[in-house]
C-alpha cells in the first residue's frame, strides 16, 4: 500500500477518474474517495489544476461582463458572481442572498418559493427576460430584467446561473417618451390645422395629425410619400406646388394652393414649412402646418368683387353725370341761341321758321331726357304703374310706326313691317308698350346709316306674341351684348361720341317688358353687321276677355310655385304683407323678424331667394347681407337677394348692391313688381 494513497475528490471528477481504474476506499479524513496509485495520482492533480485555471478564467470573464451574473448552488450558496450584482442590488452579496426581496405586479412581497432561482430549482425550466420589482439594499425599489438558467448533472439541478439588468431608468425614459408622444398627439389632434413631419431628403411623411382626414377628405396611410398626398392638388396648382415641395427647405417658407376633395369640393390650403435641426445644427426633419383658408379666400374675393363693383359704380356715375350734362346742355344751347336771334329780330321769315322748328325739336329732346330720368326714378322706387287692359298689338305697332316714319324717311331709310294676322290678344298698358316700340325703332333708326333698312315683324309662337326689330346698322360688339340693357350703359360713353342719349332707353324697355311678364333679348353678328331686338309677350287664353284689371289682380303672374322664399322684416305688418304677395304667386314663405333669425334659417334650410327689409334691428339689413355673403354656398352664401328700402336715394341703392343684394325695391311695393322681380332673380323668367 506504500504506492497507494487516498485522495478526497469532488464528485464532479468521478466520471473522469472511472477510466483510471480507481477503486473506492476511505481517505485519511474519513471521506469516501477514490483509491489511486501514485502514478495515477499525478494525472488527477493535473486535472485539478486545469479545472482551477478554467475557473479563474471564467471568473475573469464574468467579472468583465456589463451585466450582473450570479451562480447559486442547490444549498443556496454563492458559487460565482461579479461586482455588477452589488451595483444592481446596492447591497453586499450576503445581503442579496439573504435579504433581497422580489415584489409582484400588485406591489406585494413574493414568497421565497416564487423567487426566480427557487422556481428554476423546482421546475428545472429556465426563466428568460422576466421583468420584476426588487427591494434594493438602500431601501429603494427598482425594476430589473432577470434570466435564470439551470445547470444539470445526471438530470438534477446542481446550480442556477442568474443574470440581472437594472432597467429602472430605461423604463422611466420609456414612460416619459410615451407621455411626450401622447402629449404631442393630443396637441396636434386638437388644433384646427394639420401638423405633419417628413424626411428632409425624399420628403417621406411619417406623421400627419388626425385633422388631415377631415380637411383632405381622404385616409392617411402610414409613411406616405408626399406625391401621393399632392395628387389631391387642383390641376392648375399642381406643377407650382410640386416644385415648391421638392426644393430644399432651409428656412421657414409658406405656399397657398387648392385641393380637390373626393366629393369634388375645392378647398384653399396654406402650408407653412420649416426645418427641424438636431444639436449639431443639421436638418433631420421637415415640419409643416396646413391651414384651411377657404373662408378667408372667399371673403377676400367677395371684398375684391365689392371693390370692383364700387369702382364700376363710381365710374358709371361719373360717366352718367358727364353724359347728362352734355345731353342737357346740347339742346339748351340751341334753344338759347335761336331764342336770342328771334328776340333780336335779326332773322328773316325763313330763318324764323327754322329757328322755331329747332327750338321745338330740342325742347322735345330735352323733355324726353327728363321723362326717361323720371321713368328710371319710378322704376328704382317701385312706383312705375301700368294701366292694364286687353290689347290687340296691331294698333300699338301702327301708332309707333306712324310716329317714327318721318324720321326714317329723313335718313332715306326703308322701314318695313311684316305683321302676321290673327295674333292673339295680350294684357298690357298700350302707352307703355308704344314707348317700348318707340325706343326700339328709334334706336334702330339712330344707329342705322343713310339708306339703311329697318324691319319690324310680328308673329305668334305657341302662347307668345313675338315682336322683332332688325336693322342694318352699326351692330353690337360681342363683349357689350350682356350689358346692353343695363342702366347708363353705352358702347361709347365718351362725350365726343357720335350718338347722344343717357343710356336709359333700353333699361326702361327691359323693365316695362318684364312688368308685362315678357322677355326681351338682343343679338348681333358683330360690329357693322346690324342688330336684332326680340320681344316676347304672353298671350291671353282665348276665353279671357277682361277689359280692365288692377295690377294687384294681374293674372298670368310669373310662376313662383315650388320656390321657398325667406322674408326678413322688423314689423309684423311688413312680414305679413310680403308673405301674402309671395304666397299669391304660389311661393312658400318663411318670415322672420331679425337678422339672427334669418341666419339660423339659413343654417337649416336652403331658400331659393331672400327678401329683406333694410331697416332691421339690432343688425341692419346691409350688415345681414355682408354676413351672408361670406358664408359657404350651402348655408346661403350665394342666395339671390332683394333689398326693400324706405329710401329712393341713388346712394342707398348703391350701398345695398355693394353689400351683396342683386336688386332692390322701395316701399310701397306693387305686387306685380315684386313677383316679376323675384321671378327674374330666381330664373323663372329670363332677364
Amino acid at each position: 500500500m506504500a504506492d497507494e494513497e487516498y485522495l478526497a475528490l469532488p464528485t464532479a471528477l468521478v466520471q473522469q477518474l472511472d477510466g483510471l481504474g480507481a477503486t473506492w476506499g476511505l481517505s485519511r479524513a474519513g471521506v469516501i474517495a477514490k483509491l489511486l496509485q501514485r502514478p495515477r495520482l499525478n494525472t488527477v492533480e493535473a486535472l485539478l489544476k486545469e479545472q482551477a485555471a478554467q475557473r479563474v478564467r471564467l471568473e475573469q470573464v464574468i467579472e468583465q461582463l456589463p451585466v450582473a451574473v450570479m451562480i447559486v448552488d442547490a444549498q443556496d450558496r454563492l458559487v460565482l458572481t461579479n461586482p455588477q450584482v452589488e451595483q444592481v442590488w446596492r447591497a453586499p452579496l450576503l445581503g442579496v442572498l439573504g435579504h433581497g426581496q422580489f415584489f409582484g405586479r400588485d406591489g406585494q412581497p413574493l414568497e421565497r418559493s416564487r423567487y426566480p432561482i427557487a422556481r428554476v430549482f423546482a421546475t428545472q425550466e429556465p426563466i428568460l427576460d422576466e421583468e420584476m420589482t426588487i427591494q434594493r439594499g438602500d431601501g429603494t425599489r427598482g425594476l430589473i430584467r432577470i434570466s435564470a438558467v439551470p445547470l444539470l448533472e445526471q438530470g438534477q439541478v446542481t446550480a442556477v446561473v442568474t443574470t440581472f439588468h437594472d432597467i429602472t431608468e430605461q423604463k422611466r425614459t420609456e414612460q416619459a417618451l410615451r407621455q411626450s408622444v401622447e402629449l404631442f398627439q393630443q396637441l396636434t389632434g386638437n388644433i384646427r390645422e394639420v401638423f405633419w413631419l417628413a424626411t428632409p431628403d425624399n420628403r417621406q411623411l411619417f406623421y400627419v395629425s388626425p385633422l388631415y382626414e377631415e380637411m383632405w377628405g381622404r385616409v392617411y396611410r402610414n409613411r406616405e410619400h408626399p406625391k401621393v398626398v399632392l395628387e389631391a392638388l387642383h390641376p392648375e396648382d399642381r406643377v407650382r406646388v410640386m416644385a415648391f415641395f421638392t426644393q430644399p427647405i432651409t428656412q421657414a417658407v409658406e405656399v397657398e394652393y387648392r385641393i380637390v376633395r373626393p366629393d369634388q369640393q375645392v378647398r384653399w390650403i396654406r402650408d407653412r414649412c420649416f426645418p427641424v435641426r438636431n444639436t449639431y445644427g443639421q436638418i433631420f426633419r421637415v415640419a409643416g402646418v396646413s391651414e384651411d383658408i377657404t373662408e378667408r379666400k372667399e371673403m377676400e374675393e367677395a371684398l375684391r368683387e365689392q371693390a370692383r363693383f364700387l369702382t364700376e359704380v363710381s365710374r358709371t356715375k361719373d360717366e352718367f353725370i358727364a353724359t347728362l350734362s352734355h345731353e342737357l346742355r346740347t339742346p339748351l344751347t340751341a334753344i338759347l341761341g335761336f331764342s336770342q336771334l328771334l328776340l333780336q329780330g335779326r332773322l328773316n321769315e325763313q330763318g324764323r321758321q327754322r329757328a322755331v322748328e329747332t327750338i321745338e325739336r330740342n325742347a322735345r329732346a330735352q323733355n324726353q331726357l327728363v321723362e326717361d330720368l323720371l321713368d328710371v326714378s319710378r322704376i328704382v322706387s317701385g312706383k312705375l304703374r301700368l294701366e292694364l287692359q286687353t290689347l290687340n298689338l296691331l294698333p300699338v305697332i301702327n301708332s309707333a310706326l306712324e310716329t317714327l316714319l318721318p324720321q326714317a324717311e329723313a335718313k332715306k331709310q326703308t322701314l318695313v313691317a311684316h305683321l302676321e294676322p290673327g295674333v292673339g290678344t295680350i294684357q298690357g298698358d298700350a302707352s307703355r308698350l308704344q314707348q317700348v316700340l318707340w325706343n326700339l325703332l328709334n334706336n334702330a333708326i339712330k344707329f342705322t346709316p343713310l339708306g339703311g333698312k329697318i324691319t319690324l315683324t310680328l308673329t305668334q309662337q305657341a302662347d307668345w306674341a313675338v315682336l322683332a326689330v332688325t336693322d342694318t346698322g352699326q351692330g353690337i360688339a360681342p363683349e357689350f351684348l350682356p350689358q346692353v340693357f343695363d342702366r347708363f350703359r353705352q358702347a361709347d360713353s365718351t362725350s365726343t361720341r357720335m350718338y347722344g342719349g343717357l343710356g336709359l332707353g333700353l333699361a326702361i324697355v327691359r323693365h316695362l317688358v318684364e312688368l308685362h311678364n315678357g322677355t326681351i333679348a338682343a343679338s348681333s353678328p358683330g360690329l357693322g353687321q346690324g342688330a336684332t331686338f326680340t320681344l316676347r309677350l304672353p298671350l291671353l287664353e282665348p276665353e279671357r276677355s277682361p277689359q280692365r284689371v288692377e295690377p294687384s289682380l294681374l293674372s298670368g303672374l310669373p310662376p313662383l310655385d315650388g320656390l321657398l322664399i325667406l322674408v326678413v322684416a322688423a314689423t309684423v305688418t311688413a312680414r305679413e304683407d310680403l308673405a301674402q304677395i309671395l304666397e299669391s304667386g304660389a311661393a312658400r314663405v318663411i318670415a322672420v323678424g331679425t337678422a339672427q333669425d334669418a341666419l339660423e334659417v339659413l343654417d337649416q334650410w336652403q331658400p331659393d331667394a331672400l327678401v329683406s327689409d333694410l331697416e332691421l334691428s339690432p343688425v341692419h339689413g346691409l350688415d345681414l347681407m355682408r354676413r351672408i355673403r361670406v358664408r359657404p354656398w350651402k348655408f346661403g352664401g350665394q342666395i339671390p337677394a332683394l333689398a326693400v328700402m324706405a329710401s329712393t336715394q341713388f346712394e342707398d341703392a348703391v350701398f345695398a348692391l355693394a353689400a351683396g343684394y342683386q336688386t332692390y325695391l322701395s316701399w310701397p311695393i306693387e305686387p306685380v313688381v315684386l313677383l316679376n322681380t323675384l321671378a327674374t332673380l330666381t330664373g323663372r323668367i329670363r332677364a
